[in-house]
């Protein structure tokens, strides 16, 4: 039987947590910027301690998380990686598998960062509660959290502040250096030279933009490793996964579906897009097991009960530990899909809502076809059309532009990204410059 808890359908949530949370930061920003900052530029750095803080509130996935791991399993004697998380359960199961970890705010995280050579992050949200000023005399790298499919960082300032009013402009450019959003970073990381100057080079202000590509990625490299062995299984869906591989193992095909936010509209997994109760008949008669990966910030939406074919993997939960596990992706404007080129598998796109997408969210920096390497689809009867004739049809008719917009996408298919990063990292806090990534 089929139920459903019900779930807001508008993702009003993301934003409203953003609003308050830059009002509670206010209060702190004075002490910041007259105490933390002094002392974080004069205080002496040791080049062996790095600082890496996780996405929003310190989740322990995407880029921060494997190059972390790349730290903390193969550099031991080299320096010292600590995990900075606001989530007491992540930091508690790092500690578990013997990784560094600090919870922030507390004085062990306040020593680390003002003790750290080098700071690294793979989003913006580690500047706040004043860790940027702590961190003011560390270097800092920027690993980012996706191939950029739309305008982001300073590019999407940029477009923002083109739609404001003078006096609205004046202000937002206040903000933006009140709350240090748009900090400069001694190393941002990209996957193509073609990215580079499509989106890295102008949305970040960088000393350098390598293309060593992700780290997250190197999970995909053949042969795929055991996704869930120590510290990578932490903040893994384990009872998806293995729901997932049981499946699998008894013939099923793997459909993963991973729509990405939106700031306004609607959200494609709440119940608009998707007739779940034919999704799971559709499921049942074909033999497959359709994963649903809603993302992180849209986590506390609409729950699927009672679905014998239908998988929900946690909203927060790392997903790329499961890709290798995956037949089939289905996405719209998720970066995801340039990672799961790299299996070369197909991929079908579900783009329902792309006038309105266009029109609200942040631009989209090509045509989207063109960017597109599988069938586009905006209705769930062609979708599924789409995904049995993808599995079954026994021609693969996308191979080819899955090979073109990988090429675009990665200058380095063949994994090590990690290991690339350490060494430009190590290069610039020994007081050299970051090199070209050609090996």
């Amino acid at each position: 039987m089929l139920t459903m808890t019900s779930g807001a359908s508008y993702n009003a949530a993301a934003p409203g947590r953003h609003f308050l949370r830059q009002l509670r930061e206010l209060p702190i920003l004075l002490p910041a910027w007259l105490i933390a900052y002094p002392i974080g530029r004069i205080f002496p750095r040791n080049r062996a301690l790095i600082a890496v803080i996780g996405r929003e509130d310190g989740q322990f996935s995407d880029n921060a998380k494997y190059f972390f791991i790349h730290g903390a399993s193969g550099l031991r004697d080299r320096c010292t990686m600590v995990f900075v998380t606001e989530d007491r359960r992540t930091r508690d199961a790092l500690l578990e598998q013997g990784a560094a970890a600090v919870l922030y705010p507390s004085c062990a995280a306040f020593r680390l960062l003002l003790r750290a050579g080098a700071v690294v992050a793979d989003s913006w949200e580690w500047v706040q509660g004043g860790r940027y000023h702590l961190a003011a005399g560390a270097k800092r790298l920027q690993l980012w959290h996706g191939v950029p499919l739309k305008a982001i960082e300073r590019a999407n300032l940029k477009r923002k502040l083109s739609r404001m009013r003078a006096l609205t402009r004046l202000l937002y450019r206040i903000y933006v250096k009140l709350y240090a959003r748009y900090p400069r970073y001694d190393l941002v990381v990209s996957t193509s030279g073609f990215f580079t100057a499509a989106s890295f080079g102008e949305s970040f202000d960088a000393a350098r933009v390598v293309e060593s590509g992700y780290p997250r990625n190197d999970l995909m490299a053949p042969p795929h490793r055991n996704p869930c062995a120590c510290l990578a299984s932490v903040n893994c869906d384990d009872r998806a996964l293995a729901r997932m591989r049981e499946l699998r193992g008894r013939g099923q095909r793997v459909v993963l579906y991973a729509p990405t936010f939106r700031t306004r509209g609607r959200i494609p997994s709440a119940g608009e897009a998707l007739d779940y109760a034919a999704l799971q008949l559709f499921a049942e008669r074909n033999r497959l097991c359709i994963v649903l990966k809603r993302h992180p910030l849209v986590a506390g939406g609409q729950r699927l009960v009672g679905l014998s074919h239908i998988v929900e993997y946690q909203p927060r939960g790392d997903i790329y530990p499961a890709l290798p596990e995956v037949d089939l992706l289905v996405t719209d404007y998720s970066s995801i899909f340039f990672d799961f080129l790299l299996l070369d598998r197909p991929i079908v796109f579900f783009p329902y809502d792309l006038d309105e997408y266009q029109r609200w969210e942040c631009g989209l920096l090509f045509e989207y076809r063109d960017m597109a390497p599988g069938p586009v689809t905006y209705t769930q009867e062609d979708l599924q059309q789409e995904i049995l004739v993808a599995l079954d049809g026994g021609q693969d008719a996308f191979a080819a532009q899955r090979a073109r917009v990988r090429s675009l996408a990665f200058d380095h298919a063949a994994g090590g990204a990690a290991e690339r990063i350490w060494a430009q990292l190590d290069r610039i806090l020994n007081g050299g410059p970051a090199m070209d990534c050609t090996t």
